[in-house]
């Protein structure tokens, strides 16, 4: 399409997605919505709560799906973390841990300050907070098997190598309430001085044993058995290692991460049946502003 206008006026277009920068997310939303289309939108649906409650009334009201991407669900070694915890062999869940980091060399990257994550503010959508605390806070709630509650606490990381603060941002949360509450702790920066996605993804620690998942988020090939290092490690009665070749072995299909996401929405699409609205993506809105707001400096 020469301009946006020639694809939100298509008839042939049922549904767009939305992978502008963050700032404009709602905007964008608003207007695949007023055009009559479904909208599948990347993470954050939008910068502040009330702009995505909104999108998903107007969504509602006109029998419209409102979808954000949160692929992470689909990741295989997610899947079967939560299976592992749904099990109960893990005991009651209290605490969970989510880090997502990327490695960044300043001795051979000299100067860089990766300003395709620094050329917006904090509240505008820029930095780690929107880009991956986000991430995080899904995942602890996969995990954690119960919704965020309060944030608690949050603070920027040092302003180290030149690189803006809001580039690392740490939160304590809390998920579910009362004394079946689950304490929930996330780490996320551009600017770890770590090799990349090999490191500690996740904790879920429980009264009977723990779960640690290792390697990366982001699975991207079916045909990759290794999965770029994934593997979960389980202490506790049983303690075991389990890869990704563990699960292709016992018959669990490892897809790539995007794929069960489209299938996910095509389908309806296809046989005319009604697509969700994602109001969990709201909240998440709510919580990352939430700690924007607590943060400290370091």
């Amino acid at each position: 399409y020469g301009f946006p206008q020639d694809m939100l006026t298509d008839p042939d277009v049922q549904m767009i997605a939305v992978l502008t920068p963050h700032d404009i997310h709602y905007r964008n939303t608003l207007e695949v919505l007023n055009a009559g289309k479904h909208a599948w939108v990347e993470k954050p649906l939008a910068t502040d709560f009330n702009a995505a409650s909104e999108l998903c009334d107007y969504a509602s009201v006109h029998g419209l799906g409102l979808v954000v991407d949160s692929m992470m669900r689909n990741n295989a070694m997610h899947q079967e973390a939560v299976r592992i915890i749904d099990s109960g062999e893990l005991g009651k869940i209290w605490r969970v841990e989510t880090n997502m980091e990327f490695g960044w060399n300043p001795d051979s990257d000299p100067g860089s300050e990766r300003t395709f994550r620094n050329t917006e503010s904090d509240f505008e959508g820029g930095g780690a907070a929107w880009d991956v605390l986000v991430h995080c806070m899904y995942m602890a709630q996969m995990l954690g098997r119960k919704d965020i509650s309060k944030v608690e606490h949050a603070t920027f990381g040092p302003n180290v190598h030149d690189v803006k603060p809001h580039q690392t941002i740490y939160a304590d949360y809390r998920l579910g309430s009362g004394e079946d509450s689950v304490f929930a702790q996330s780490h996320c920066s551009f600017v770890t001085y770590l090799p990349g996605f090999t490191g500690l993804l996740f904790r879920a620690f429980g009264s009977e044993g723990i779960i640690e998942g290792f390697g990366t988020m982001f699975q991207h090939s079916e045909t990759d058995p290794k999965g770029n290092n994934q593997h979960l490690v389980v202490s506790g009665a049983n303690p075991r290692t389990i890869t990704t070749q563990n699960l292709v072995d016992r018959g669990i299909e490892v897809p790539n991460i995007y794929t069960p996401e489209i299938d996910r929405l095509a389908k309806p699409i296809a046989l005319g049946e009604s697509l969700p609205i994602d109001r969990g993506a709201a909240d998440l809105v709510k919580w990352v502003h939430e700690a924007l707001l607590l943060a400290t400096y370091n």
